[in-house]
């Protein structure tokens, strides 16, 4: 069985839209399938699949309507929950892991920045020292 409620159902549409009909296969109103040769419609013959009745979507929307309340229903809900707990566990950590990427950007360019400003004031304090020197009053 599938990690993933949503990967289950998929494969079982899948498995029932590829399903090679059986030989006693009888359509409703009059339809009828004679495999023995090409024709218009369908140049490679071979023994029909799945149905017409419905779309995959459609035939999701059967399966997981035939599997509520049941016992695999539940247990599909159950990976569900679990799947959507992990997703979140997966998003607080990234979002967490970006927080504090933003926090050491931000506390670097906080050093840089005081850096910059103790060699702004030095180099001030320098300037006016050399232009005292230079000009005395």
């Amino acid at each position: 069985m599938s990690d993933t409620p949503r990967t289950e159902i998929n494969l079982i549409v899948d498995r029932f839209l590829y399903w090679k009909l059986p030989q006693t296969f009888s359509p409703d109103c009059g339809i009828s399938f004679d495999g023995r040769k090409p024709d218009e419609w369908n140049k490679s013959k071979g023994w029909p699949v799945g149905t017409n009745l419905f779309t995959a979507d459609e035939a999701k929307q059967m399966f997981q309507h035939c599997l509520a309340g049941s016992a695999l229903g539940n247990g599909l809900l159950h990976l569900a929950v679990k799947e959507l707990e992990a997703q979140l566990a997966t998003e607080r950590k990234a979002r967490e892991a970006e927080e504090q990427s933003h926090i050491e950007t931000e506390s670097a360019h906080v050093m840089v920045n005081k850096e910059l400003y103790e060699r702004a004031i030095a180099a001030e304090s320098k300037l006016a020292s050399v232009e005292h020197s230079e000009y005395p009053a």
